[in-house]
């Protein structure tokens, strides 16, 4: 049976510090929408045209975890709202650039005083002469493609499906990070300490527990062994009261032409820990100061945390 103890985060949400930061991502969105326009206008080739609102959908994305995380966010559902929300304003502005190039390429003397500029065509009359003109896309041999009718309907429908599907999917796919009720604050990322040479047997055990200090029980082995277990401390910076702990199989093992290929598996993530807990981790296991750095990240495939420090035993 599974008993972890796991973070919950508490639902709630800073909403100051979100709407400031929403002062500065609504702006950064826009922005976004309207590059994009233009590199489709720079750019009239199909892989562009293809590949743009996937990239636009994932840059938004990335743009609204920064606003939730800088935000203070805590609640799914206002997260979810924050990425639509980044992600619509993208995708209007990207539609506004497009309508003033189309209005600059029809009234090209808008800019003139008024008497002399010619009619602006409103929304409506827009849309029928977007679908009749059309796309035209270019290719590497210099011929062209004229794309009209459907498909811009069809390009504008699969354009909103992607911004808007990438645009929220790290939201939806991310896990709630530890926070420091508190002291309104995330917890950082502490020490990395790891326990090689283990059985498999006993790591067995272990998961069957389903607890923290299970793991803890596994007996380290050899050091430079192939397989170990990597635990990485989460704890608030201001009051050190709030610990975490997520756990990581890694191994490394013959490759094809003697090349090493190395692997992970996440056992637990943001596990509940006591101080004795972390006391313990730090007496029973390898610490990244116990190892040279270069030799952690042989044994990790790279993604170790960096630290200086002298070859210890534990």
């Amino acid at each position: 049976m599974n008993k972890w103890t796991t973070y919950q985060p508490s639902g709630r949400t800073d909403w100051s510090r979100l709407l400031r930061s929403l002062g500065w991502g609504l702006p950064l969105a826009a922005l976004l929408g309207g590059l994009y326009q233009l590199i489709l206008y720079w750019f009239p080739y199909g892989l562009v045209w293809l590949c743009s609102p996937v990239v636009l959908g994932f840059v938004l994305g990335v743009l609204a975890y920064r606003v939730e995380v800088h935000g203070h966010c805590r609640n799914k559902r206002v997260a979810l709202l924050i990425a639509l929300l980044l992600s619509l304003t993208g995708l209007t502005a990207s539609h506004g650039a497009a309508f003033q190039i189309f209005v600059m390429k029809v009234a090209p003397g808008q800019f003139l005083p008024k008497p002399n500029r010619k009619p602006v065509p409103p929304l409506e009359k827009y849309l029928s002469l977007r679908q009749e003109r059309g796309f035209v896309l270019h290719h590497k041999n210099s011929s062209a493609t004229e794309l009209a009718g459907g498909f811009v309907k069809f390009f504008w429908g699969l354009e909103a499906l992607a911004v808007l599907w990438f645009g929220t999917l790290l939201t939806r796919t991310s896990r709630s990070e530890p926070y420091c009720e508190d002291c309104h604050d995330w917890l950082a990322a502490g020490e990395v300490a790891w326990k090689p040479g283990f059985e498999r047997q006993a790591l067995n055990r272990a998961l069957s527990h389903g607890t923290l200090s299970a793991l803890l029980d596994i007996q380290s082995g050899l050091c430079m062994s192939a397989e170990k277990l990597v635990f990485t401390h989460l704890l608030c910076n201001h009051c050190s009261r709030l610990h975490y702990v997520s756990v990581v199989r890694s191994w490394r093992e013959p490759g094809p032409e003697g090349k090493p290929v190395f692997g992970s598996e996440e056992i637990g993530r943001n596990l509940r820990a006591t101080p004795g807990d972390i006391a313990r981790l730090k007496f029973e296991s390898y610490t990244t100061e116990q190892v040279s750095a270069d030799a952690l990240r042989i044994f990790t495939g790279g993604s170790a945390v960096e630290s200086a420090g002298s070859h210890l035993t534990p």
